[in-house]
């Protein structure tokens, strides 16, 4: 069997190569460019540009599962160009080669939700970039429905892990001192780890009873952004302090948003409580997400210098 994963050398495209290697199945890393640096024994690595026409199909002839963990550039203009673009290109190849689809998702289709997300939640984006979410998972989900590809679209909340770009802020400001949180910290908020993603689409990929569903990956309970930072002193050992950003202060906001737009577009999920529920997924695959404190540690390792 050989799996291919589109976006290898990504925060969690990165992480899933690895855990398909440890369960001994060959890997097809596809990336625009693979610097030689990214590059890992036993990997068969192919530069693949997945919006251009064919590119994705040719690339992934001899694979049964192609992983679609690949990030387009934070942009609603550049989302709208290339995320169909890409979907397209992957449904494609799907289509003429028999592979299977696990596609790395998020939750902005959702929008704001009263209460737990959940795969049952309704579609209802409130910004542009949702509304590029919802359209190529639209796109799947038809093609899925028609028979025509087996897929899995596969859900996270934002996300934190080792070297990620989302939460590298926040674990380095919590080693200085300080902690610059988005949005309220008085709201619940759900982050994913890397780590339990990469091991929730392996199994996504492998096993049947995931076949044609969406799936929430297993992710701990929601906490107050207090307690997040809270959680960071306590592993420490010190004080954190917190800055809400970009604070109540509506000439504050205003600039924020003047400044910070693709951000600031998306404030709902920093403002409002953002329950992320992945029972489904935990039920019916026997996983737990890694605690909080946990992540935590691991994290902060990576990121103190070794003694």
């Amino acid at each position: 069997m050989k799996q291919a994963v589109l976006g290898a050398t990504g925060n969690i495209g990165s992480l899933l190569v690895d855990e398909l290697l440890a369960r001994g199945i060959t890997v097809k890393a596809l990336n625009r460019t693979v610097p030689e640096a990214d590059r890992k024994d036993g990997v068969e690595y192919v530069a693949v540009d997945a919006e251009q026409a064919g590119e994705l199909t040719a690339a992934t002839t001899d694979v049964d599962v192609l992983y679609v963990t690949v990030a387009i550039p934070y942009g609603t203009e550049t989302w709208q160009r290339s995320w169909p673009v890409v979907m397209q290109s992957v449904i494609d190849a799907a289509k003429a080669n028999k592979c299977k689809v696990v596609f790395l998702d998020n939750v902005y289709m959702y929008g704001r939700v009263d209460g737990p997300m959940t795969e049952q939640s309704p579609i209802k984006p409130l910004a542009k970039k949702g509304e590029v979410r919802a359209q190529i998972a639209h796109m799947l989900q038809e093609a899925m429905d028609a028979g025509d590809v087996t897929a899995v679209i596969a859900r996270s909340a934002d996300f934190y892990g080792p070297h990620t770009r989302m939460s590298d802020g926040f674990f380095q400001g919590a080693l200085q001192g300080g902690v610059k949180w988005m949005g309220s910290p008085d709201v619940l908020r759900t982050w994913s780890y890397t780590i339990d993603n990469a091991k929730a689409l392996a199994i996504l990929g492998n096993d049947p009873r995931a076949d044609q569903q969406v799936w929430h990956m297993p992710t701990a309970s929601a906490m107050k952004g207090s307690e997040f930072v809270a959680l960071a002193g306590k592993i420490l050992g010190k004080d954190i302090q917190l800055v809400p950003v970009p604070g109540d202060d509506p000439e504050a906001r205003a600039n924020f948003a003047q400044q910070m737009p693709e951000i600031a577009e998306m404030m709902y999920q920093y403002d409002y409580d953002y329950i992320f529920d992945s029972s489904k997924f935990e039920q019916t695959f026997g996983v737990q997400p890694t605690p909080y404190e946990e992540g935590f540690r691991h994290v902060f390792q990576t990121l103190q210098p070794k003694q």
